[in-house]
């Protein structure tokens, strides 16, 4: 490996952004903050300068760890296209062909996950010399990645989503989102991997997706199948992917961002205290973005996180709304406010009762929260 510092330095690698791309690697960014859509290519996305870089690494130490891994997975993900492809003529029979493919790079895909630009934003240090060191432990853990990987290919539904190139990309790689809303764990949010009633969303190409997911409840994709997603579907799941990423969202199409960038809510991470003790040092966590998958489940969260259930308590069903939106209440939040009822019942219990209902079956294995400190000083 060469001693020169790699200047510009992508977290979501060139070789899968080529899958997002047109034949001369040209593609769309939308800058979310500035909701500013321009044309680039793959050389200048998904990439900052010396982002792994760290004053007491050796030159390149991240950077040439993660072009090792990606040796590995650019081959592979052109495997699992080339055989989705097959399944689709008839030439592979049994899905599960496919999903042993992606199951042998789901390990890798996690820890593009955690290396992505947009999950540094969510470390609570704006230090680089702190967050390097995190984003370190988490890549590093082999045997976290490992259970995690585990418990998404045991215990949630698998399938593929297609389109004719119509998928966006998030630049927090890996796009996962709440199906339900769920009681709040001080340092998790509703759609952190491992948890039931969530989905992941795993990005092959522009045309294909990954899906991996868990409810009770219905979801507009059939498991083990191919799923040619209609225009609503597109969009429903386009929202999805753009209100994972922080800063920036890349797709091939410049018409799929526009007609979901309205969709997007930014949200900053939050800190969060988890605990404290006598002497006066305090726990925490930094929670990700909340992320619902259904219009009314991001509804029910709302009320909860705003504390507005009082306005809806009193109201008729062909009331006016008190949102101010000018439906009546059946029309509007109606669902949301008896979705949130629902959800309160659930809060006077313990935290081992919570957690033993939502990690799945039981396994003691989900994502941790990106960031976890201790010894913060209440002053």
């Amino acid at each position: 490996m060469s001693n020169q510092i790699t200047k510009n330095q992508h977290y979501i690698p060139q070789s899968l952004l080529l899958h997002f791309a047109d034949s001369e690697e040209q593609l769309f960014e939308i800058l979310l903050f500035h909701k500013k859509i321009f044309p680039t290519n793959i050389k200048n996305t998904m990439c900052e300068q010396y982002t792994y870089e760290h004053d007491i690494l050796p030159k390149n130490t991240i950077e040439n760890y993660f072009s090792k891994i990606e040796g590995e997975v650019a081959p592979a993900v052109s495997d699992v296209i080339k055989a989705i492809n097959e399944f689709k003529n008839g030439e592979i029979k049994d899905i599960n062909e496919v999903k042993e493919k992606v199951r042998n790079i789901l390990n890798n895909f996690l820890v593009f996950y955690y290396r992505s630009g947009a999950l540094l934003t969510e470390f609570s240090s704006s230090d680089k010399r702190d967050k390097i060191p995190l984003l370190s432990e988490k890549i590093l853990n082999s045997e976290y990645i490992n259970n995690l990987a585990n418990v998404i290919d045991e215990f949630y539904d698998f399938a593929i989503i297609e389109s004719s190139d119509d998928f966006l990309l998030s630049d927090q790689f890996v796009s996962t989102t709440a199906l339900r809303i769920k009681t709040q764990f001080s340092n998790l949010s509703n759609r952190h991997i491992g948890l039931k009633e969530t989905a992941i969303f795993m990005p092959i190409s522009a045309s294909f997706y990954i899906v991996y997911w868990n409810t009770q409840y219905d979801f507009p994709i059939k498991k083990n199948e191919i799923n040619k997603l209609s225009e609503e579907n597109i969009k429903l799941i386009n929202s999805t992917i753009i209100n994972n990423s922080y800063t920036k969202c890349v797709a091939k199409k410049k018409e799929r961002i526009e007609e979901v960038v309205a969709f997007y809510k930014w949200a900053s991470p939050t800190n969060f205290f988890a605990g404290g003790n006598p002497s006066g040092y305090f726990t925490g966590a930094t929670k990700k973005k909340e992320v619902f998958f259904f219009e009314e489940e991001r509804k029910a969260y709302e009320i909860l996180e705003n504390l507005a259930m009082i306005i809806y308590r009193n109201l008729g069903r062909n009331d006016p709304c008190s949102c101010k939106s000018g439906k009546k209440f059946k029309k509007c939040h109606w669902d949301a406010y008896n979705r949130f009822q629902s959800v309160m019942l659930t809060f006077g219990r313990t935290q081992r009762e919570n957690m033993r209902d939502f990690l799945i079956y039981k396994i003691p294995i989900t994502e941790k929260p990106i960031d976890e400190w201790s010894g913060y000083h209440r002053e």
